[in-house]
């Protein structure tokens, strides 16, 4: 090569260099493909009924809807089989981290129409804010965020991390 061939090369190696690097942004659908792909290796791996995965997937869907997409029997309830959010969801319950209210509580109808709940405290967490709140075994509540709980909107009212019981 001569002197030409040689500063010709160096002049696009030099421009090559300087050109931007673009940030590889991944879209939801790369994002759920790959948790997809790590959800379909661990089923195939460990589930139970791993002869019975179908082979006809779409990869891009939530991880959760792929997952059920996995079961062998779907729409039947399958105890030894689930799904968290995130791994340290994951992790928090396997480790026996969970969050609650600071006590456990069962729910019984108010009124003979069955439309009416209410709480009643079984168990308060020592050192709890339930505990310094000064909550009791065999307290009742029944207005959660002063809404009063229905056999229509307790579950919703229930399901908030924080809320403020009437008892």
């Amino acid at each position: 090569m001569n002197v030409k061939s040689y500063t010709f090369l160096f002049i696009v190696l030099l421009f090559c260099s300087c050109l931007k690097e673009h940030e590889y942004e991944p879209t939801v659908e790369d994002t759920n493909r790959l948790v997809n792909e790590w959800i379909y290796s661990k089923m195939y791996n460990y589930y139970y009924w791993n002869t019975e995965i179908p082979n006809d997937f779409i990869k891009t869907t939530t991880p959760d809807v792929f997952f059920k997409s996995l079961l062998f029997k779907p729409g039947e309830e399958d105890r030894f089989s689930w799904i968290t959010k995130s791994a340290q969801e994951n992790h928090n319950m396997l480790h026996g981290v969970v969050e609650s209210f600071g006590f456990e509580y069962a729910l019984a109808y108010q009124d003979t129409l069955k439309t009416n709940l209410i709480g009643i405290v079984l168990y308060v967490v020592p050192n709890s804010p339930s505990s310094q709140a000064n909550i009791k075994r065999g307290d009742v509540f029944y207005m959660v965020d002063n809404i009063k709980m229905t056999i229509d909107n307790y579950q919703s009212l229930l399901a908030k991390k924080k809320s403020s019981f009437f008892i």
